[in-house]
């Protein structure tokens, strides 16, 4: 399988990958005043909040067939720190940070909710448009 090594200034910190997934990614954002034009961001006006992730999204046959993993996220990163990211082959992993059981259920959760907005948007769209449509 694909796995991804995160490094954080020489130092391995995670190693991330899963048979049954579809994306695995690496992440890093910066946020804030990044300019001297700029006025910062909503939630951080002056300085810069740094954010590396990594992380991925499995595609299974079995329900919930998209359930998102979290192997590392931080954001205790500084200017100047030195990011690597190499991508292999293998079947050595770390487990990710929430358990797979918690993943799951979240990923229900989410998708009832998605499931839920898509029917409450359908019968808006139909309430609103059904003189067009009926006889």
């Amino acid at each position: 399988m694909i796995i991804l090594e995160l490094y954080v200034n020489d130092e391995l910190v995670s190693t991330a990958g899963a048979e049954d997934l579809s994306v695995l990614s690496q992440t890093l954002t910066a946020v804030g005043k990044l300019g001297a034009e700029s006025q910062g961001a909503s939630r951080v006006r002056e300085g810069v909040e740094i954010e590396l992730s990594l992380g991925g999204l499995t595609s299974r046959v079995s329900e919930p067939s998209n359930v998102h993993f979290t192997w590392f996220n931080t954001k205790e990163l500084n200017i100047g720190d030195r990011i690597m990211v190499r991508m292999l082959e293998g079947d050595r992993v770390d487990k990710p940070i929430q358990p797979e059981r918690e993943a799951i259920e979240r990923a229900r959760r989410d998708n009832e909710e998605l499931d839920r907005r898509r029917f409450e948007d359908s019968k808006r769209y139909y309430l609103e448009n059904k003189h067009k449509y009926e006889m």
